[in-house]
């Protein structure tokens, strides 16, 4: 996936992303979303964690999908 790609199914959208951690084998789920336009190509997506209504950065790389509910 592109960043663009990633972007544009999170903007102003909740999802479920599934990505793998950088410094183990575990997976990861996070419902997000990527409220406003504030970053541009990158290799990193910065998303908003709906659950703790905190900002995560996440490798564009490491992210395995994501989904509607």
């Amino acid at each position: 996936m592109t960043f663009q790609q990633v972007f544009d199914q999170l903007y102003q959208q909740e999802k479920i992303v599934e990505y793998q951690s950088l410094t183990s084998e575990k997976i990861h789920k996070m419902r997000c979303t990527v409220p406003r336009k504030f970053q541009s190509d990158s290799n990193k997506i910065v998303v908003l964690n709906l659950k703790t209504n905190k900002f995560h950065d996440i490798e564009i790389s490491t992210i395995i999908s994501i989904a509607n509910d």
